[in-house]
């Protein structure tokens, strides 16, 4: 479960300044629960603990939603009474700078579309019109860079199922995992992603690890453990993180800790 950083658990508060000058405080969606972190995890902590959140959107509403410039600062509030304060993170909202580039970001920041991105994918009706937004984005922007993030979360969505709970009873349907369909769009994300010619950067080196994982684990349902699919996005990814400065003891671990996941090694 790590060591709560993430703002979810309600120990790290997420703070930005707008470029109005007003400060408004990233509220996430829902709050998970803290108590099962493990007692051995609080005596023995790590030297660097790591985590990455979605803060495009929060509970009080979208975030980054004007051009301009903002400044983010985290505050964690650690199991001992210790506070830590982050550094000033800057970061710049350009605005469109073509017709391609507002019909894309129309799409992005509908607030159902935002919800979308916070949960990774949802079947949910009342975030259809998000799911529309992202195919649309997929179908009509095929090469535009946010596209990369729609088949992100559309691939994410599909490779788990989801249970829908029926009103009134205990009874609900499930919608299993699209295991193929997943592979293709996330296959489309990392295609940009990981790419030699990449010159930015669509995603922090965690959440990139976190989409690898979920295609290795995808490729070893399909074709079995260390088959060519799951062969050449070890190559791939390595080779990625090495151009970008990675240790390279990183990747092995994400395909040690996959292994590890099917066997119930991990939770």
């Amino acid at each position: 479960m790590g060591h709560l950083v993430h703002p979810r658990y309600g120990l790290t508060e997420i703070l930005l300044k707008r470029p109005d000058g007003t400060v408004q405080a990233y509220q996430p969606l829902a709050r998970h629960c803290a108590d099962a972190v493990s007692k051995d995890e609080t005596d023995t902590p790590p030297e660097v603990v790591r985590d990455s959140a979605y803060v495009g959107c929060s509970a009080n509403g979208l975030n980054f939603d004007w051009p301009g410039a903002y400044i983010v600062v985290a505050v964690h509030h650690c199991l001992d009474g210790s506070v830590l304060v982050s550094n000033r993170v800057t970061v710049r909202v350009l605005p469109p700078v073509s017709r391609r580039d507002d019909a894309t970001a129309a799409l992005f920041l509908e607030h159902e579309t935002r919800v979308q991105l916070a949960l990774l994918g949802s079947d949910s009706e009342s975030l259809r019109r998000g799911r529309h937004n992202l195919q649309t984005a997929v179908e009509e922007h095929p090469n535009h860079p946010l596209t990369g993030f729609a088949h992100m979360v559309l691939g994410m969505g599909l490779a788990r199922p989801f249970k829908t709970v029926q009103p009134r009873g205990v009874r609900y349907s499930e919608r299993p995992a699209k295991g193929t369909d997943a592979a293709a769009h996330l296959d489309s994300f990392l295609d940009r992603a990981i790419h030699p010619a990449t010159t930015q950067r669509p995603l922090d080196g965690m959440s990139l690890v976190m989409v690898l994982r979920e295609r290795v684990r995808l490729a070893r349902e399909a074709d079995g453990p260390n088959a060519p699919t799951e062969r050449n996005l070890r190559v791939r990814a390595q080779r990625h993180f090495r151009r970008r400065g990675a240790p390279s003891a990183g990747m092995h671990a994400i395909f040690r800790s996959t292994s590890r996941e099917e066997k119930g090694g991990e939770s």
